[in-house]
């Protein structure tokens, strides 16, 4: 199974409160340029986010679990090589995602210019495959199985595709 290396940051708790961060936007993104990324962009990526900012830490907005801390992190892929960047967002806790502890949301932009939702899907790790699938990349994601879940796109989302193994042999869980 070969995989994409993707830009990723991760932000740990407490990191964005030393740097001052006043939006879940400059919380999620301080660490991207500009120009990957406009600021409008990552706002509206933000706004669709289970998450908001409480004392400069990104914090879930899910009732039940509304202000328990997140990690999060932000990989940056052109994932069908349209020249405009796919979003993936990797944040969570065990209240939010279960055992799992995470969750990948995958956004990218329409024909209309906003940005919407492709997959929401609890995964411990996530990662960008080669191969493609009507024009997109696949997306392989681990969850607390010895299978890594392949995720590929159909119309107007991600769906599940099949189960393999680390090496990317057929993996029944």
């Amino acid at each position: 199974m070969k995989l994409i290396t993707l830009a990723l940051v991760a932000l740990l708790p407490g990191t964005a409160a030393a740097q001052g961060p006043i939006s879940v936007a400059d919380a999620l993104f301080a660490q991207h340029d500009a120009r990957l990324l406009p600021p409008a962009d990552r706002t509206e990526i933000a706004a669709l986010l289970p998450m908001s900012l409480q004392a400069g830490e990104i914090v879930s907005n899910i009732p039940g679990c509304a202000g328990k801390p997140m990690r999060a992190s932000v990989a940056i892929a052109d994932m069908n090589l349209d020249g405009v960047p796919e979003i993936l967002v990797h944040a969570g806790n065990a209240c939010t995602s279960g055992m799992t502890g995470a969750s990948v949301w995958l956004f990218g932009k329409g024909l209309d210019g906003r940005w919407r939702e492709y997959l929401n899907a609890a995964a411990a790790d996530f990662a960008v495959l080669e191969s493609r699938v009507q024009g997109w990349n696949e997306l392989a994601l681990a969850g607390r199985s010895e299978c890594v879940g392949v995720w590929q796109h159909r119309s107007d989302r991600f769906v599940f595709s099949r189960t393999v193994t680390p090496e990317g042999r057929p993996c029944t869980p």
